[in-house]
């Protein structure tokens, strides 16, 4: 999404512009004098000065209204604020607006009473057919609000649905580029056959977890989340490939509770930690890589390795990790972090509620 776009989304979230500015003076000055003569009747263009006096307190009051109605209304869509919340936002917001302007019309009609402008006396008979006037101008200005508002995130989800969609397939492209590359096949055939004649039951081990990973590729080309359970069952066969080939080079420690297991995250995002741990970094018996996934809090898991950078430093654009941010940050989930401090590369992945 360009920083236009995400300039004018967040004028929707958090601020009033210009154009909140003039839907106001339009619509809502014309309603006050509407207002007042419906009160007052034809009586209210007769005297010049209770004209001016009554015409200041309402539009007074009215400005205010205005204004604590403008920030219910932001409240509303930060509590509410995706498409799917529209119904929603839309009950939330008119209950709330009645309210208010219920407690803002008493205001104005017991000022009149309280100074005796045009000898006008409050009734409750009144005051109800004076709501029904305002709740059908609350519906239609705060409805104009609220269709633009739902347009424009209606626009913006169909984007990052595209954005989403982009990101997918350069995902499925960089893992089919990583794993079933000939590099990649040709080692993992050359540890089968060298385990065939020598440890057969170890071959048949390893062409189990093989499949096992080929397999989870496949399935999961087309699905935006998977589970934290299914996703560690991926890592632990994808490893069980890294550790036939580097031995003793690397370990790998998972300590995930098991009440994380049902949160998701997007396919392939520990393939992906892993791999970049693997290609950066030495693996030596006597200094083996430590490769981590644990659990760090509520909704979070940290994936770190010790550093111990190659010598010839292999060239990086950093796509996994660019894709990984991409996807939450498109999916409005909270961002990964980044860190390297102390002899340590962690990446601490935000957990997603799976909502079914």
């Amino acid at each position: 999404m360009n920083s236009q776009k995400q300039s004018y989304y967040t004028r929707l979230h958090f601020t009033m512009t210009s154009k909140d500015w003039w839907l106001y003076f339009f619509p809502m000055y014309p309603v006050l004098v509407l207002f007042n003569y419906w009160l007052f009747g034809a009586a209210y263009f007769k005297n010049t000065i209770q004209f001016f006096q009554t015409t200041f307190i309402a539009i007074g009051v009215g400005t205010v209204l205005w204004f604590v109605l403008m920030h219910i209304m932001l409240w509303v869509r930060r509590k509410y604020p995706s498409f799917r919340q529209t119904a929603t936002r839309i009950m939330v917001s008119f209950a709330l607006y009645s309210v208010i302007t219920a407690i803002f019309t008493l205001t104005i009609m017991q000022l009149y009473a309280y100074w005796h402008f045009y000898n006008f006396q409050f009734t409750t008979d009144i005051f109800i057919r004076v709501m029904v006037i305002c709740i059908c101008s609350n519906f239609i200005n705060g409805g104009s609000y609220e269709f633009i508002y739902t347009f424009e995130k209606w626009k913006q989800e169909i984007h990052e649905k595209e954005e989403l969609q982009k990101l997918q397939f350069q995902k499925e492209l960089h893992a089919l580029k990583s794993q079933v590359n000939p590099h990649f096949l040709f080692n993992s055939l050359n540890s089968l056959s060298s385990l065939i004649g020598d440890e057969p039951e170890k071959a048949e081990k390893f062409l189990d977890e093989m499949s096992k990973v080929y397999r989870y590729l496949l399935r999961n080309n087309e699905v935006e989340l998977t589970n934290l359970a299914t996703e560690l069952q991926f890592i632990r066969s994808y490893f069980h490939l890294l550790k036939t080939r580097y031995g003793e080079g690397v370990h790998l420690n998972i300590n995930v509770s098991q009440q994380h297991e049902q949160y998701l995250i997007p396919p392939l995002t520990l393939q992906l930690l892993v791999e970049n741990a693997v290609k950066h970094n030495m693996l030596l018996k006597e200094s083996p890589l430590q490769i981590e996934v644990l659990s760090v809090n509520e909704k979070a898991i940290i994936v770190r390795n010790n550093l111990q950078k190659k010598i010839n430093k292999v060239e990086s654009n950093k796509v996994g990790l660019r894709n990984i941010a991409a996807k939450y940050r498109l999916m409005n989930q909270p961002g990964i972090v980044v860190e390297e401090k102390e002899g340590l590369f962690s990446v601490i992945i935000p957990l997603i509620e799976n909502e079914r």
